[in-house]
């Protein structure tokens, strides 16, 4: 896996046929996006689809993250629980308002890494 990352490619959550052509584009990193790719009517889904994508790719090509939802929505915490299990490379963190956004989203991603047996302090976040 590529320690510099200079292409990442967002794609939604809750695209199949994007999510299914996504790994073969050669960007250094996907990001499949929980936020404002997904209409609300399809978070539940777009969750569901995410977590399944993330365990079904290879990830020597690309690193995979995930565009959550901002942490004043109530599908925040929903998004991380759905997807923590399969090991997203990174998290990203939209809109984040205050310096301890990254702090408040590090202590519950550290509760899901411990959960799931994922090294602790493994899963970065990006602002």
């Amino acid at each position: 896996m590529r320690s510099i990352l200079r292409s990442w490619l967002f794609v939604p959550g809750d695209n199949e046929k994007m999510l299914g052509k996504s790994s073969g584009l050669g960007a250094d990193a996907l990001v499949f996006d929980l936020e404002d790719a997904v209409v609300e009517s399809r978070k539940a889904i777009a969750r569901q689809m995410v977590a399944d994508h993330l365990q079904s790719l290879d990830r020597s090509a690309s690193q995979l993250w995930v565009r959550i939802n901002a942490l004043d929505t109530p599908h925040a915490l929903e998004d991380l629980a759905a997807v923590m299990a399969s090991r997203p490379d990174g998290v990203f963190l939209p809109k984040a308002e205050h310096a301890n956004d990254a702090e408040t989203l590090a202590g519950h991603i550290a509760e899901l890494e411990a959960r799931h047996g994922i090294e602790a302090g493994s899963t970065p976040i990006m602002l």
